[in-house]
C-alpha cells in the first residue's frame, strides 16, 4: 500500500514538472522530448524546402545564361555577315558613308531596331515552345502512369483467374486419381 502511494506521489511530481509520460507511436515519451522532435522535424523540412528552392533557382539561372550566350553568338554572326555586306557594297559604291551630322541617320540604326524586335520575338517563341514541351511531357507522364496502372490491374485479374482455374483443375485431377486408386484396390 505504501509503495503504491509513493508511486502516485512521484507521478504527481512529474505532472507538476510537466514531464508526465505519454504513450505515442514510439512507446513512452515525455512531452518535452516530443516537442523537441517536432521542432527538429520542422527545421529539417524547412531546410529541405529551402535547398530545393535554391537548386531550382540555380537551374533557371544556368538556363538563362545559356540562352543569353546563344543569342549573343547569333548576334555576333549576324553582325559579321552585315559588316561583310556593307564592305561589299562600299567596294561596289552602292552604299554611302554616314557622318552622323545634320540629323543624318547613324549607320546601321534601322538594322539594330529590327534586330531587337527579332530578338524579342525569338525569346517569346522559345518561351512558348518550352511551355508547350513541359505540358506535353506532363501529359505523357500521366498517360504512362494510367497505362501502367491498367496493366497492373489486368495482370492481377489474370493471376486470380489462373489461381481459381488451377484449383478447379487440381480438384478434378484428385478426384480422378482417387477413382483410379479405388479401382485398383477392388482388383
Amino acid at each position: 500500500m505504501q509503495g503504491q502511494e509513493r508511486r502516485q506521489e512521484k507521478m504527481r511530481e512529474k505532472k507538476y514538472r510537466g514531464e508526465q509520460k505519454e504513450v505515442g507511436e514510439g512507446g513512452t515519451e515525455t512531452k518535452k522530448k516530443k516537442k523537441k522532435k517536432k521542432k527538429k522535424k520542422k527545421k529539417e523540412e524547412e531546410r529541405r524546402r529551402r535547398r530545393r528552392k535554391e537548386e531550382k533557382k540555380e537551374e533557371e539561372e544556368e538556363e538563362e545564361e545559356e540562352e543569353e550566350e546563344e543569342e549573343e553568338e547569333e548576334e555576333e554572326e549576324e553582325r559579321r555577315g552585315e559588316r561583310k555586306q556593307i564592305q561589299r557594297r562600299r567596294r561596289t559604291g552602292k552604299e554611302k558613308r554616314y557622318t552622323g551630322e545634320g540629323g543624318q541617320r547613324r549607320e546601321g540604326e534601322e538594322e539594330e531596331e529590327k534586330k531587337k524586335k527579332k530578338k524579342k520575338k525569338k525569346k517569346k517563341k522559345k518561351k512558348k515552345k518550352k511551355k508547350k514541351k513541359k505540358k506535353k511531357k506532363k501529359k505523357k507522364k500521366k498517360k504512362k502512369k494510367k497505362k501502367k496502372k491498367k496493366k497492373k490491374k489486368k495482370k492481377k485479374k489474370k493471376k486470380e483467374k489462373e489461381k481459381r482455374d488451377g484449383e478447379g483443375r487440381e480438384n478434378s485431377y484428385r478426384k480422378e486419381k482417387r477413382e483410379r486408386e479405388g479401382e485398383r484396390e477392388e482388383i
